[in-house]
């Protein structure tokens, strides 16, 4: 059988000789060679210490799905994240990178921050946490969670905008791709105020996202126009990448939720982020320990680049 080659990128906020040992053992029992063993991490002052990385290069004669669940006992044993990607993808030749914005971007859900201020927390929060486990149809969450807001004043979108808790490593993150050379994106089922807001926050160069109503000062529990969904959000990848002259295999695109599936499935990787256990395994690539700043190594870029 042809012998196929692996980068396997080992994150976490620590990897010990014994998460290494661990991880070669089980590889070596699965008849792979190593061929190289790269330390990511640690050479930059600016980067956080909160992380570790190796990237491993392996060959053998299993193909990745086989590749993915040897390495999935080691995931759940040693708490480490393993992203798994052929040598015959291309990395360097990414050129997009897309976010969603609702616990990845950020570490909340900006819907279920407004039902909070309109007292409606908890009946909100569950219908969101049953979307993002794929359990109910997103329309459907969003048409309930919405009619939900009516009457809400307007005043309130401000200071939750101000109040916006960037999750780990995104400044960071986004200065250096954007010193690589990346053009970036949001794409959200959230609402246009709030990523309009961190557009500017982080120079992100494309927004996509549902527009709230407002009328008399007060959220009507609409929005105007085209629901963004996981398709609208797959539909207008395709879209930016065609304006951008790319193909779908140079876009990464990174999510938490259900409504993600479609563009991490599309572009050419797909990082599940801090995500429901449906999406970290459909997605196949997956970032839980670490910022979202992990996805410069899954890119292959180690601290000293920057």
């Amino acid at each position: 059988m042809a012998s196929n080659s692996y980068i396997l990128t080992i994150l976490a906020r620590e990897i010990t000789p014994a998460n290494l040992a661990a991880t070669f053992s089980a590889l070596d029992t699965n008849n792979f060679s190593l061929n190289n063993v790269k330390r990511l991490s640690g050479d930059s002052e600016t980067a956080s210490k909160n992380k570790a990385c190796y990237e491993l290069t392996i060959s053998g004669d299993k193909d990745l799905d086989a590749v993915r669940a040897i390495v999935a006992p080691i995931i759940e044993n040693q708490g480490l994240d393993i992203c798994v990607i052929p040598t015959s993808f291309d990395r360097s030749n990414i050129k997009l990178a897309v976010f969603d914005m609702d616990s990845t971007l950020v570490q909340c859900e900006c819907i279920d921050e407004l039902a909070k201020r309109h007292g409606i927390g908890e009946q909100v929060s569950s219908i969101t946490a049953s979307a993002m486990r794929g359990e109910i149809d997103f329309n459907e969450s969003f048409s309930r969670r919405m009619a939900l807001l009516n009457g809400l004043s307007e005043e309130v979108l401000q200071d939750i905008a101000d109040n916006l808790p960037l999750t780990e490593g995104v400044e960071y993150m986004m200065k250096s791709l954007k010193s690589l050379g990346y053009k970036t994106a949001l794409f959200s089922g959230g609402f246009y105020f709030f990523a309009n807001h961190l557009q500017k926050l982080l120079d992100i160069d494309y927004v996509y996202a549902n527009n709230l109503e407002i009328v008399d000062g007060a959220v009507t529990g609409r929005v105007t126009g085209e629901v963004v969904n996981g398709e609208k959000k797959q539909e207008r990848l395709v879209e930016v990448a065609k304006e951008l002259n790319l193909t779908t295999d140079q876009v990464v695109a990174c999510g938490d939720g259900a409504n993600d599936l479609p563009m991490l499935k599309t572009a050419g990787l797909g990082v599940a982020f801090h995500a429901k256990p449906l999406v970290r395994e459909e997605a196949g690539l997956s970032v839980s320990s670490i910022g979202l700043d992990g996805l410069l190594y899954i890119l292959g870029n180690s601290d000293s680049d920057f």
